[in-house]
């Protein structure tokens, strides 16, 4: 999913994105989610409303959104790890190296 740009994208990825915790859960949607919330926070200072049909969003609940959603992709979201027999990330040591 691309950066929200305006505050009706934000408010779509923000809904359509909710429920990334339901069911086994789904760390895309948390990352978007994630993202939604930022991006909330940036384009509309007071609270948000869609079309004027009442869904509004109040800004002091969106932080809290933001906390829940980095805890749960805290709790779930395992970095990749090699492939067996893949090599990791290896540094050198260069303190003994010639300048």
């Amino acid at each position: 999913m691309s950066n929200p740009t305006t505050r009706e994208e934000a408010i779509t990825a923000y809904l359509a994105n909710a429920d990334y915790a339901d069911g086994a859960g789904d760390v895309t949607k948390a990352r978007a989610f994630r993202t939604a919330c930022t991006a909330l926070l940036i384009l509309q200072p007071t609270e948000i409303n869609q079309n004027g049909v009442g869904r509004k969003v109040a800004v002091e609940v969106i932080p809290k959104q933001l906390a829940k959603v980095d805890d749960w992709l805290a709790a779930v979201d395992v970095p990749p790890t090699p492939a067996a027999g893949a090599a990791g990330v290896r540094y050198v040591d260069l303190t003994e190296s010639r300048e």
